[in-house]
């Protein structure tokens, strides 16, 4: 493919340096083994953009890099706990994500070995890990989380919301169509960079609607009182959810992220019987196979779909 042929001669390129747009001479690098990252990468399922904008990343910065600049730079993630701070230093975050991808896959296929390794690609999985939570886990994070880290969490596996479109929900987002509400949520919020809609269920709405009685800046839906002087409220951010999940890690051994939930919207609306593209829809992925990380594809319960469309119970 075209494209695939642009990938192996931007990881000859960047191994042994070239000439940039104005001419100048950008250094080679031998320290990275660009094209089996590049082949790691691809077979994780990434994009072919996303690889190549990946490689030129990560290409960038190892360039620079030296004991100061890695320094300086560390410190500026570390900076990034400050979520008002997280539109500055995109890049520098962008490239953090690379850094540990690149490093995650050397400890994996063992590329440092002294000894040439007999396979550095990793196989693609026929079969998705399940990255949802039971009944009985869903059960007792229910019953222990409280206020609105509760009600934000049932939103989520109810609707299949990403934590940012929580964090970010407005009371101008809700609109009555049809006699049936929707989440609007905006292309400057979405992660697509397009507008998209949430259809809302009666109960999801009513778990709204108590919340859109507060009052905050800029109008936010989910806020949390800060403890201060003022009782001043304001809205939620990840860190928040991220310590009230760490709380049911460290008394009930439940590890859950906010995309946990996600993928349990994804895993229920398989179990009941919907197709991948209308999950899509609801997922609301640009490319469908994204929505294929997202599913196991039991072969048992296919098998037993299979059997019964054609023995006719």
């Amino acid at each position: 493919m075209k494209m695939e042929k642009e990938i192996k001669l931007l990881c000859e390129k960047l191994s042994k340096g070239y000439k940039g747009k104005r001419g100048q001479e950008i250094q080679p690098n031998p320290y990275i083994n660009f094209k089996k990252f590049a082949e790691y990468l691809l077979a994780e399922g990434y994009r072919k953009t996303t690889v190549k904008e990946y490689l030129k990343k990560i290409h960038k910065f190892m360039a620079e890099i030296n004991e100061d600049n890695l320094k300086a730079w560390v410190t500026k993630i570390e900076a990034m706990r400050d979520y008002s701070q997280e539109s500055k230093l995109r890049l520098n975050y962008f490239v953090h994500v690379i850094l540990r991808k690149y490093l995650k896959a050397i400890h994996k296929e063992e590329w440092i070995n002294l000894l040439p390794p007999t396979s550095l690609v990793k196989k693609v999985k026929s079969q998705p890990k399940y990255q949802g939570v039971t009944e009985k886990e869903w059960k007792v994070i229910i019953k222990n989380l409280e206020g609105v880290f509760r009600d934000t969490t049932i939103l989520m596996r109810r609707l299949g919301l990403r934590v940012g479109e929580i964090i970010n929900m407005k009371k101008s987002w809700l609109v009555k169509r049809n006699n049936k509400f929707i989440i609007f949520i905006p292309k400057s919020v979405s992660k697509s960079r397009r507008d998209e809609e949430v259809p809302l269920d009666t109960f999801s709405y009513k778990i709204i609607a108590k919340y859109l009685k507060n009052k905050s800046d800029k109008d936010y839906v989910f806020t949390i009182t800060e403890n201060n002087v003022r009782r001043k409220r304001r809205k939620l951010n990840h860190n928040d959810f991220l310590l009230a999940y760490r709380k049911l890690f460290k008394n009930f051994k439940i590890k859950v992220h906010p995309h946990t939930f996600r993928h349990q919207f994804a895993h229920d609306l398989e179990k009941h019987g919907f197709f991948e593209s209308e999950i899509q829809i609801l997922m609301r992925h640009v490319d469908i196979s994204i929505t294929g990380r997202y599913l196991t594809k039991e072969k048992d319960r296919t098998f037993d779909k299979f059997y019964r469309l054609r023995e006719g119970k």
